[in-house]
């Protein structure tokens, strides 16, 4: 059985990345050469060329990014025991409780509140989710 985990990435320098993977893992290469194969149906969000995605990747993935991804941060992992909600909890309370992770998270995903045109000649102050995405 193959063991998986939930998991926000950060990715410094997303093609860098694709071009690294395309020069010593091909495989890993989506179909079009401009992004990572797995990643493309993953909740993703990008500032310039840095992104963050909630991914759920193999056990041995994981460890692959983590020992030769350049620019890869794993800021969050839980194992996946079948319910992606307790999972997606899981991940971002462990998020939320590592400062440096949050540091890296807010540089891609802003949560800063945001005056909106209320429709009605005045604004209303509303602030992104915490979350940028979640699994099914």
């Amino acid at each position: 059985m193959t063991d998986y985990i939930d998991a926000i990435i950060h990715i410094s320098d997303v093609p860098a990345l694709v071009g690294f993977f395309a020069q010593n893992d091909p495989g890993r290469v989506n179909d079009q050469g401009t992004g990572l194969a797995g990643f493309d149906g993953t909740p993703m969000v990008m500032n310039g060329i840095a992104a963050l995605t909630y991914i759920r990747i193999t056990v041995e993935d994981a460890a692959l990014y983590r020992a030769a991804a350049p620019g890869v941060t794993i800021l969050a992992e839980v194992t996946f025991a079948g319910d992606p909600a307790t999972s997606a909890n899981a991940v971002y309370t462990a998020l939320f409780d590592d400062s440096d992770a949050v540091t890296l998270y807010d540089a891609v995903y802003d949560r800063t509140p945001r005056d909106v045109d209320d429709g009605n000649g005045g604004t209303v102050q509303l602030a992104p989710p915490d979350r940028f995405g979640v699994m099914g």
